[in-house]
This record gives C-alpha cells, sequence and structure tokens, in this order.
C-alpha cells in the first residue's frame, strides 16, 4: 500500500480506529507527506494533494488534527495548482486562530481569482460566526443577570424557583422539538436506505420518484422547523412606532393566505372579511406583530384543510375595537375546532408541541404570544371540537416604559 491510500484510510478511520491504529501506521505516513511536500511541493501528483486537502478538511471537522496536519494546511496553502490552494481556502474556517489568521492572510491576496473569493468566503463565514457566538453568549449573560435582579428584588428562593421553572420548560421545548426533528429524519431515513437497496437491483423510476418526493417534502419540513425556531428565539426589538392596525393585519393576512397558495391550496373558496376601524393605532414593532397575527391567520386557514391541497369553503375573519387605551382583536374559523383535551395542551404554548393532522412545526401560536406578550399584550383561545376556533390578541395603544 503507498503512502497516499495509506494517509487515506487512516484519514477516513479517523475517530474509529484504535489510539495505536492512529498513532503508528497512519500518523507516520502523514508524517512522512509532510516531509516530502516540505522538500518538494511536487513530490505527488496534484490530484492526490487536492484529495489530501478534503480530506484534511473532513479531519478538521472531526477535531482530530495534530501538528503535523497543521503544518501540512500550511505546506498545501503554498501549493503550486491553484486547485490545490482553493481547497485549503474552503477549509480555513475549521482551523485554531493562530493558523486561521496567517492562512487567511495569505489565500486571501492570492493570485487566482478562484482561492481569492473561496478565502474572502471563508473570512465571511468567520465573521459571522464570531457575531452569533458573542449574540449567544451576550443572551446568556443577559439571563444570568436577570436571575440575580429577581434574587436581589425578590430573594434566593425566588430566584431559584424560577431557574428552575426556566429549566422545565427549556427541557419540555427540547423535548418537543427532538420528537419533531426525529419524526421528520426517519421517513428519510427509511426513503434513503430503500434507494440504496434498490440500486443494485436495478432501479424503478416511479419507486425511486416516489422516495425522493417523500424526502423532499420532509426536508421542506425541516427547512420550516428551524426557520420557525430562529424567528421564535430572535430577540424583539425595543424600538416602536405608531402604526395602523388596519394596515398590519392585512398585510398578515395576505402573507398567510399566499402561503397557503404556494402550497398549491385553492383559496377562492374562502371567505375572509377584514373589520378593523382605520383610526385605530398603536405603538409597535412592525414585523412582530405582522408575524404573530400571520401565525394566528394561518393556522385558523388551516383548520379548513380537508386533505392535501385542498380547503373546503369557510371563513377566517378578523375584527378589532377599542376598548379604553386597550385594543381587541378577534381571529375567528369555523374550521374543526379543537377538543377540551387539545385546546387545554394548546393553551400551554410549548414551543414544538403541536396537535395539528397536517404538518405543523409547534411553533406558530407561542411566537405570536411571545410577541404580544412583548408588546404589553394578551391572548387568548377558545375552540369547540367541530365549531371552530377564536384568538383573542389584546394590545395596548401605547408602550409603558418598562414594555418599551
Amino acid at each position: 500500500m503507498n503512502c497516499w491510500k495509506a494517509v487515506k484510510k487512516r484519514l477516513s478511520n479517523a475517530g474509529k480506529g484504535t489510539p495505536t491504529e492512529m498513532s503508528t501506521y497512519g500518523r507516520q505516513d502523514v508524517t512522512d507527506l509532510l516531509t516530502k511536500l516540505q522538500a518538494n511541493p511536487e513530490a505527488i501528483e496534484w490530484r492526490e494533494r487536492r484529495e489530501l486537502a478534503r480530506s484534511l478538511s473532513d479531519l478538521l471537522r472531526d477535531g482530530k488534527q495534530t501538528d503535523d496536519d497543521l503544518h501540512l494546511v500550511a505546506v498545501l496553502a503554498d501549493d503550486p495548482k491553484w486547485e490545490v490552494r482553493r481547497e485549503i481556502s474552503e477549509l480555513l474556517t475549521l482551523l485554531p486562530d493562530d493558523d486561521f489568521t496567517h492562512a487567511a492572510a495569505k489565500l486571501s491576496e492570492d493570485t487566482n481569482n478562484f482561492v481569492r473569493k473561496a478565502a474572502e468566503r471563508a473570512l465571511d463565514r468567520r465573521r459571522k460566526g464570531q457575531r452569533a457566538a458573542k449574540h449567544r453568549r451576550h443572551g446568556i449573560q443577559e439571563v444570568a443577570a436577570e436571575f440575580d435582579e429577581m434574587e436581589r428584588l425578590h430573594g434566593t428562593l425566588a430566584a431559584k424557583m424560577a431557574r428552575r421553572i426556566s429549566e422545565r420548560l427549556y427541557d419540555v421545548s427540547v423535548g418537543a422539538c427532538v420528537h419533531n426533528l426525529r419524526g421528520v429524519l426517519t421517513p428519510i431515513k427509511t426513503s434513503t436506505t430503500k434507494l440504496l437497496s434498490e440500486l443494485d437491483g436495478g432501479l424503478d423510476a416511479e419507486r425511486a420518484s416516489k422516495h425522493l418526493t417523500r424526502i423532499d417534502e420532509k426536508v421542506a419540513f425541516l427547512e420550516r422547523l428551524l426557520d420557525d425556531m430562529r424567528t421564535y428565539s430572535q430577540p424583539i426589538p425595543h424600538e416602536r412606532r405608531r402604526e395602523k392596525l388596519n394596515d398590519l393585519v392585512r398585510d398578515a393576512m395576505s402573507i398567510a393566505v399566499e402561503n397557503l397558495r404556494d402550497k398549491g391550496y385553492e383559496t377562492s373558496v374562502l371567505k375572509l372579511p377584514v373589520d378593523v376601524p382605520h383610526d385605530i393605532t398603536l405603538e409597535a414593532a412592525r414585523h412582530q406583530i405582522v408575524v404573530a397575527v400571520t401565525n394566528v391567520a394561518k393556522n385558523a386557514i388551516e383548520s379548513l384543510v380537508v386533505d392535501e391541497g385542498r380547503l373546503r369553503a369557510g371563513t377566517v375573519s378578523i375584527c378589532a375595537k377599542l376598548v379604553g387605551d386597550r385594543i381587541e382583536l378577534a381571529v375567528e374559523d369555523d374550521g374543526d375546532g379543537m377538543s377540551a383535551e387539545d385546546l387545554e395542551e394548546i393553551r400551554e404554548f410549548v414551543p414544538g408541541q403541536t396537535t395539528k393532522k397536517q404538518e405543523g412545526t409547534g411553533f406558530g401560536l407561542p411566537t405570536a404570544k411571545k410577541y404580544i406578550e412583548a408588546h404589553g399584550g394578551e391572548m387568548g383561545i377558545d375552540s369547540r371540537d367541530g365549531e371552530g376556533t377564536c384568538v383573542t390578541i389584546i394590545l395596548p395603544t401605547e408602550q409603558t416604559e418598562c414594555e418599551s
């Protein structure tokens, strides 16, 4: 077995083999390659050098790299072939800070445009990752500061109880999300396994199409779930502007209807009356209120789904009135409604938890409630099996200092 095949074997088994296997035969081979390339950058054929760079990417991703591996990265970053240097540019974000700084500085000024562009993309990913990590740290620090403030105001016992409640809610939310994710990954795995098993015997086009369609649908759902999780976790801006409620509601209804049309539903069978006086205004973060009403309206319309791609004739109405300095907004449908048991579960507003027959992510209503409460409002839901559902949103027209 030549040295390159030994490296491929060692790299492909990274994390699988025993420490002895990784530190003798395979490791010595990497050292030999490094020595050869340091003496002559073209000691092995350039395509093999490119494959070596790609394999190093897998190794770095697994966190199994040694000093020799990092020295190989540095050597290949100076490779005579731009194709090899581009592969190194693609793995820059996997390098430790010092190695990243040195390699990125070199490759971002490379004479080849493809190498430079790849290095610039890596730099952008690195910066975005650093910003995201900073936001996460900041978020954790804010939570810790809030617990400290609660302890100062209400005592250690109250702070400990609040921490236990938040941890329990976190556990329930994560459990619900894991359940949803498993529900997506299991059919993907099943369809993939069936496709692979049928390859040897000759793949039937119709059966392959069926499996691939199922995989595509589940991947699309997974994307929706991740998008909804990200939306739920986004911090709510403190800035508020005076907005017309009628404009917000009509934007929300339009988005909800368009969402159903994109999925192939014929929405002309729906009646969608909106009765929101034009003179009702409120201080709001526009995007969050639109998202909240959109999620509620979308749920209401989906209660009229008969089967995939088909809605039955029905009505989803939105009306609002001003009661003192508060707005009462009601979204009502004449859909299937919910049983008392399902209603009780929905009223918990646990992210990721869903009772819908359709593939809901379980984040729509919890996100709406979170955004409404961030504006000093309240959200409630009433429903009767077979008689429809009404979601009530109460919002202040003015934001208090605490809320804003």
